[in-house]
């Protein structure tokens, strides 16, 4: 999706909420003088403001609460922001392709679940790449100099890293699909579409930097969410709208020159952000995985 589109999605997530304010005093049951909200609101445009000025467009913003109001599961305020930076993106992809599921880069402004205040919460790049089995110092440093830009004018005191406890394997789901990329990504689409209450939030091509003796190539990343079902899983758990919601669908052709999509394992992400796995959580995640499982290798897809 090319950046007018992307600013567009933005624009429209933004109209939702005016629309919101006009329609009177109080949003889906909560008052929007809450003071935690006023807070995420002016951190959000801390942060956008500072990544337009370090040259990171946004990409996506998303306000995980107020969508979900709206869909009828009110949850506490906490908004990620997402943005390109083209540099990070190019040398993660030429290390492993999976790191496309830890892009694009994003900062979360919420209210924690352990402190009535609010924070700015950010991954490591040293434990994103410990994920997907890399150790690699200067790939770490090129991911934390962006965090710290975009965070410059966000208080230290409001900015904390997120935890990354030892889970077993790395988090992501894997499906070969029997069908070709563009087959496969219309497919993909088709199926996130026909879910009611499911948003297609955008679509981004991802290029890699080239390596000596191989070309240069191009991943789709595919976000996606549904708002109602989000929020109740994100009810006393803010800090799964970092990675585990919105949804990231990577399609890629490997090795073997077979299709591939791949997503994240979201009750791997809460495990290993130490959030309880709730049966909310489990519900969305077997969803997920029977659906694309199903819905991919059917002759016939579900209309």
């Amino acid at each position: 999706m090319n950046g007018h589109h992307s600013a567009s999605v933005r624009l429209a997530l933004r109209i939702t909420l005016a629309l919101s304010l006009v329609a009177g005093p109080v949003l889906s049951g909560r008052s929007l003088a809450d003071p935690a909200q006023t807070q995420v609101d002016a951190l959000v445009q801390q942060v956008e403001n500072s990544a337009q000025q370090a040259g990171m467009p946004v990409t996506l913003t998303i306000d995980h609460a107020r969508l979900a109001e709206q869909a009828g599961s009110p949850m506490e305020p906490a908004t990620v922001v997402m943005v390109r930076q083209t540099e990070l993106e190019s040398r993660w992809l030429r290390a492993n392709p999976n790191l496309a599921l830890e892009l694009p880069l994003r900062v979360l402004a919420h209210q924690t679940e352990s402190h009535p205040s609010v924070r700015v919460s950010h991954q490591e790049g040293a434990a994103l790449l410990a994920r997907h089995g890399l150790s690699d110092p200067a790939l770490a440093a090129t991911y934390d100099r962006a965090v710290a830009a975009l965070l410059q004018p966000v208080p230290a005191a409001r900015v904390q890293a997120v935890p990354a406890r030892p889970v077993e394997g790395d988090g992501v789901v894997n499906l070969t699909s029997p069908w070709d990329r563009a087959t496969t990504r219309e497919r993909v689409l088709a199926i996130i579409r026909a879910q009611s209450d499911t948003v297609l939030f955008d679509e981004l091509t991802l290029q890699s930097a080239s390596k000596s003796g191989e070309q240069p190539y191009s991943l789709t990343l595919i976000l996606f969410g549904g708002p109602g079902p989000g929020g109740r899983a994100m009810a006393g758990s803010t800090l799964l709208g970092l990675d585990a919601f919105c949804q990231k669908l990577l399609i890629l052709q490997n090795a073997n020159s077979a299709i591939q999509v791949r997503f994240n394992d979201r009750t791997w992400i809460a495990r290993r952000q130490g959030v309880p796995v709730s049966p909310v959580l489990q519900a969305i995640n077997a969803r997920l995985i029977n659906t694309f499982r199903e819905e991919l290798a059917a002759r016939n897809p579900t209309p």
